[in-house]
Order: C-alpha cells, then sequence, then structure tokens
C-alpha cells in the first residue's frame, strides 16, 4: 500500500509539472488546476500530504467582491500575487506565498475544510474545521485576529481582509507563533526557499512542497499588476505615477508620489505600492518609519520618510528618531525651520509642515492633476485604537490649523 501511495505520488507531481511548464509557454492560463484530479480527492493523499482543503473541479474559484483594496487579477490567486508585490516583496517571495494558498484553499476566502463555504466562520470552534485562505483551524480564530489588527471582523469573509491579517502574521506573529517573520522572508533569494519558509512558519506544514513549489511557478506567470489604485475608468492605471518614488530636492512631489490620490475612510491598510517600497528600504537601513504592527502607516513616519528621502533634509528625525514630540524638538534645534506666525491659507507654501505633540502632516498646496477632490495636504495616521489607521493619502486636516505649529524649510519652496 505504501509502495502504491508512492506511485501516486510521483505521477501526481509529474503530471503538475507538466502542466506548469506549459501553462508558462501559454500564459493565457494562469490557474492553478490538474488534468487529473482523482488522487487529490483520496482522503489518505490530502491527510498524509497536510492539504487543508480541497475540492474536485474547483481549480478556478469564482471572484467575490471585496472591500476597496484595488486588488487587480483575474481571479483571487492573481489578486493574491499582486497584493504581496504591492507590499515590497520580490516576485518570486510573492509567487512562494500564492503557491501555498493554491494548495490551502485556492484563494477563496470563505471555504470550509472539508468542503462548504460560509461568511461566518464563528461556529467553527474544532480542530480540522480551517477557514480562509490559509486555513486558520479553527476556522473562528480569524475572527479573533481580525480584532487584534484593528479590522472589522464582520468582512473576515473577504479576500482584502484575510490578506491584511497574513501580513498582519508576517510582520508580527504567525499562526504558528513564529514573530517578525517578515524579516526572515525577505531575506529568501530563491522561490524555493520562500514556499519552504512561508509553508513551516506561517502554515506550520511540512509536507506536500512540491505541489506548492510548482503553484509558486505558475504565480512568476502572472501579469505584474501591484495593487494600484484605480481610477473611475476602472482600467487598473494609477492616475498620479504610483510606481515613481522620490523626487531629489523636491519634498512635495515626493509626498505626493507617496499619497494615496483620494482619502479613504480609516482603518484602511494598503500602502500605495511607492511608499511601500520606500517602507521597505528605510527598515532594511534601519531608518525611522513608524507604525507599530503596521510600519509607515504613521504620521511621522511618512513626513520622515519624505524629508529624508526627497534629500530635502537627510537629517529630519534622525538623531533620536522617535514620535511628533521628537520631531518638533529637531524641527526646532536645528536651526533649518522657522516657525510661522498665524499661518493662513495665503501664506502657506507647499512643503511646509504641521505639527503637535499627538499629529504631523504637510501641507502641498492644490494639486488637481493629483488630489482631484480639492485636498490640500498629504497625511497618514496612526492608531492606539485600532479605529484610525490610514497610510498616506490626500488628507481631510485643515490647512493652517492653528491646533499646530506649522514650520517652513529654510530656504524651501
Amino acid at each position: 500500500m505504501l509502495f502504491q501511495k508512492k506511485i501516486v505520488f510521483e505521477i501526481l507531481r509529474s503530471v503538475i509539472l507538466v502542466i506548469a511548464v506549459l501553462n508558462l509557454a501559454f500564459s493565457s492560463v494562469y490557474v492553478f488546476a490538474l488534468e487529473d484530479d482523482s488522487a487529490l480527492t483520496s482522503e489518505d493523499f490530502s491527510s498524509s500530504n497536510d492539504i487543508q482543503f480541497y475540492t474536485k473541479g474547483a481549480g478556478c474559484v469564482s471572484v467575490a467582491d471585496t472591500p476597496p483594496g484595488y486588488l487587480n487579477g483575474e481571479d483571487n490567486l492573481q489578486k493574491i500575487y499582486n497584493y504581496f508585490l504591492a507590499t515590497g516583496l520580490k516576485d518570486y517571495q510573492a509567487a512562494g506565498i500564492v503557491g501555498n494558498i493554491a494548495i490551502e484553499s485556492h484563494g477563496d476566502p470563505t471555504i470550509i475544510q472539508g468542503g462548504g463555504h460560509t461568511d461566518d466562520p464563528s461556529t467553527l470552534t474544532t480542530p480540522a474545521h480551517g477557514y480562509g485562505i490559509i486555513q486558520w483551524d479553527p476556522g473562528n480564530r480569524v475572527i479573533d485576529y481580525a480584532k487584534r489588527v484593528g479590522l472589522d471582523p464582520s468582512t473576515v469573509h473577504t479576500l482584502k481582509t484575510q490578506l491584511d491579517i497574513v501580513l498582519w502574521h508576517m510582520k508580527v506573529e504567525s499562526p504558528t507563533g513564529y514573530r517578525d517573520f517578515w524579516s526572515r522572508y525577505t531575506k529568501t533569494v530563491r522561490l524555493e526557499e520562500a514556499v519552504a519558509r512561508f509553508h513551516e512558519d506561517v502554515e506550520g506544514t511540512t509536507s506536500a512542497l512540491p505541489e506548492r513549489v510548482a503553484a509558486a511557478k505558475l504565480a512568476l506567470g502572472y501579469p505584474k499588476n501591484p495593487s494600484l489604485e484605480t481610477g473611475e475608468s476602472g482600467s487598473g492605471a494609477c492616475l498620479d505615477g504610483s510606481g515613481d518614488g522620490a523626487v531629489a530636492g523636491d519634498r512635495v512631489k515626493t509626498a505626493l508620489n507617496y499619497a494615496w490620490p483620494k482619502y479613504h475612510k480609516p482603518p484602511y491598510f494598503t500602502l500605495k505600492p511607492s511608499y511601500a517600497k520606500a517602507v521597505s528600504d528605510a527598515q532594511s537601513k534601519g531608518l525611522y518609519v513608524g507604525g507599530g504592527i503596521h510600519p509607515g502607516i504613521d504620521c511621522g513616519g511618512f513626513i520622515t520618510r519624505v524629508m529624508q528621502d526627497s534629500g530635502d533634509d537627510p537629517d529630519y528625525n534622525k538623531s533620536p528618531a522617535g514620535n511628533t514630540v521628537n520631531q518638533e524638538n529637531y524641527v526646532k534645534s536645528s536651526g533649518k525651520y522657522t516657525l510661522i506666525s498665524n499661518p493662513t491659507t495665503a501664506t502657506l507654501k507647499p512643503g511646509d509642515i504641521a505639527i503637535n505633540d499627538r499629529h504631523t502632516y504637510m501641507y502641498v498646496g492644490p494639486q488637481p492633476e493629483t488630489f482631484k477632490n480639492g485636498e490640500v495636504v498629504a497625511s497618514a495616521s496612526y492608531s492606539t485604537s485600532g479605529a484610525s489607521w490610514r497610510p498616506p493619502m490626500a488628507g481631510h486636516e485643515a490647512a493652517a490649523d492653528t491646533m499646530y505649529r506649522w514650520y517652513r524649510l529654510v530656504g524651501g519652496s
């Protein structure tokens, strides 16, 4: 019997690898599917290889509506790939995550281990009742995770919420208890290594690895279209060049390149790709990004990155680096800034910084080509309650608000 199982496994692996090669050669097909899935429906095969879920004929999952998250792709696996590309991961690292999710759930956020679907996993309280894209087990755990991340628990059945939780697992604590897995994962150098790391430290399993690698290789053939802000035309193109990063000597353009062009009601966690890359680069150099469990989602982290990355003030908030109190201490002691007395919208200039003990943001002036709803400030928000998280975006703070001290970089525009 053991010998027969081994033969079935080797045949299956060969079929999958052939399909992977064909799909990469003919990139019009992007889903992970098996021509003959009889082996995977075997209870013995699935349990012995720790596959949490498989449903015959479910190779292509229908895509349900997701909340605003600008997930681009023709199916959920493509959306997942592009979501993780938008976090700054390399293509093979994003593909390594997709390879694991493809085997666990085919990217279906409502799937229950063993079959069936639900939008409410609260009743899945016993082991072997996995749920969602990484098969949280028991399924109701995902509700607790949503609360810890600061997400609305009523949205745990959606792809976007589950992806935000997976990202939290990678950056804070994985379901297996691994802390700061992100640091380890971003050091992977090969697709196979990335698949294995996610497999072991997030999924908590060590089997069925060849199938996960094959699915990850398929993902490398997906169209690369990171989670960009979608215009009203629905074209998927970013209206303000989100692929652009810092602009040397221009903190205003840098702020605009890092900020979403529309205001999103908090909590909102998706970083613009250009800003996600800036945050990742800064972290690799030990520079300040703020945000705690959500690196970069922080008012002071945003202003710090803008001032340093643009080169307008490379020393901004460097020593010591910290919150808005530290930042204002630097501004007042550096000799580079002047305090604007009695600021008004008529006297403010683009690039002026508002700051107090709790918040900071930048006046960018009218930007009709970018901030189409008339906003004149760019801002982000850290949250202690979990309700106010916002990455950099067109802000609703008032220009010349007298609750803040306003500063101008000497010689700045």
